[in-house]
């Protein structure tokens, strides 16, 4: 669906219906989609 991986975050969201929400760090993340790894995880606080 994608042929660059800097579009994924963009269409993983919209194919999901999550909301993408910009760095802060007083938020808490139920999921990470890591582009730079090419990882999608659970962080784990």
């Amino acid at each position: 669906m994608i042929n660059d991986i800097s579009d994924l975050p963009d269409v993983f969201c919209r194919l999901h219906r999550f909301e993408q929400l910009p760095f802060d760090d007083e938020i808490e993340v139920d999921f990470v989609i890591d582009t730079d790894t090419d990882y999608i995880y659970s962080k784990k606080y």
